[in-house]
């Protein structure tokens, strides 16, 4: 409608089914989105997406309905007529895609998303060489990839395609995001945002579901679920995404600043910095990784979805432990950019003690084992006469925290035992 007014899809029926001769020019629908249509209630995405979509997984069911606003990107009706193209692009955010041919033939060039043909793809998409320039001739390698008639295909995030369409064809696909590609995801939205590429062909309202997204983790890292390293190292670039979002609404300018805040999801967040900066201390943490850097060691993710921070801090640890022997974890860390909720109240009590004379080992014990149990510097015969004392404490501390909203109290209790072993003489 925008290039062509007046269209209507009884008017685009009769052109379609009109011989090729006959059509005034050729032309293209690859943007006809049908959620909350009847042909909707006809169209299922394969199972891979439907348990992966971030929309699906995320975003509120209650705010998916007909007349409310959400990413409609997930049921597309694709109309191409013979000798059609789609020039090079990547899907916006570099989402996925599932794509079936119902009726028809479609021909995909495939470059992959290396650091590389990204660098040579932004480039390209940013300048006047777009019409001159074949970019095929600007990569490593193409792929050609011929579909027909029942055929489906996954098209990763990132990958870099171009689309003929040798006869008409009729294809039923759509977008999603989701957690196995999110630096891939957040890469080529950079790359949207370096080349001016419109908001209304960007992602719609792609940082509210990140924020969705960001926050629904959190929950479950609060819960001790785990991750795979590869969903936790896009979690740290998701983080430093949703940090950046946050310094916006802290310091930004308009109008900047209040489209950040506008972004961030009010019935499920209520400070918004909190959040973003509790999920990276949380996934830093994961992942092992050093969390006192407001700059984000993980800020840069490559095209391959792993966020570089992470990386990098896992090889200062092994070069820690070579360099000195000791383990880096056993070192303080500072956090300044999350500070957990300090306890409200905390109570000590006397626990048991005991003390009696027991034969205890003079020979060296092993520190490990000591660590282990204690237990190794009482000899069964020969050592010499010695005093064990051991005292008990128990701390109970409670605090109230904000949860989605509710006030939840918890309580942390803790066992604390000290043993002594003195020889006598």
């Amino acid at each position: 409608q925008s290039t062509s007014p007046g269209w209507t899809l009884s008017k685009w029926a009769a052109y379609y089914n009109s011989p090729a001769e006959k059509r005034d020019k050729i032309r293209n629908v690859i943007s006809l989105e049908v959620s909350n249509t009847k042909l909707a209630d006809l169209i299922l995405p394969p199972r891979l997406v439907r348990e992966l979509d971030w929309v699906d997984r995320f975003w509120p069911t209650a705010k998916k309905g007909k007349a409310q606003v959400y990413p409609k990107v997930q049921l597309y009706c694709l109309m191409g007529v013979q000798n059609a193209w789609t020039d090079w692009h990547v899907d916006f955010a570099g989402s996925s895609v599932y794509y079936h041919i119902y009726d028809g033939e479609k021909v995909f060039y495939f470059v992959r998303p290396t650091p590389a043909n990204l660098a040579a793809y932004e480039k390209w998409s940013g300048s006047d060489a777009q019409s001159t320039t074949w970019f095929g001739d600007l990569v490593d390698e193409v792929v050609k990839v011929h579909l027909t008639e029942g055929n489906t295909m996954i098209i990763p995030s990132g990958w870099i395609h171009a689309v003929y369409t040798p006869t008409d064809a009729l294809v039923f696909g759509g977008n999603f995001l989701h957690s196995y590609s999110i630096g891939m995801q957040l890469r080529v939205r950079e790359i949207e945002l370096a080349t001016g590429v419109p908001k209304k062909f960007q992602f719609p309202l792609f940082p509210k579901l990140c924020w969705y997204v960001g926050e629904k983790y959190l929950r479950d890292i609060r819960a001790k679920e785990d991750f795979p390293p590869r969903v936790l190292e896009g979690l740290l670039a998701l983080s430093d995404f949703l940090v950046s979002q946050a310094r916006l609404i802290e310091s930004g300018a308009d109008p900047a600043r209040r489209e950040a805040k506008e972004s961030v999801p009010g019935d499920r967040i209520k400070d918004a910095p909190a959040v973003a900066r509790e999920l990276r201390w949380r996934v830093r943490l994961a992942l092992e990784a050093p969390s006192d850097d407001e700059g984000g060691g993980g800020k840069k993710v490559n095209g391959h979805g792993h966020a570089n921070g992470a990386k990098a801090a896992h090889a200062t640890k092994r070069k820690r432990e070579t360099s000195n022997g000791s383990d880096a974890r056993s070192e303080p860390r500072n956090f300044r950019n999350f500070r957990p909720k300090a306890w409200d109240e905390e109570r000590r009590e006397p626990g048991e003690s005991e003390k009696k004379v027991v034969q205890v080992k003079r020979e060296d014990v092993p520190m490990g084992e000591l660590v282990a149990d204690g237990t190794t510097l009482v000899a069964s015969e020969g050592g010499e006469e010695g005093e064990y004392e051991s005292k008990s404490e128990v701390i109970v501390r409670a605090r109230r925290v904000d949860v989605d909203g509710r006030v939840v109290v918890e309580r942390q209790r803790i066992t604390r035992l000290v043993e002594t072993w003195t020889l006598a003489h």
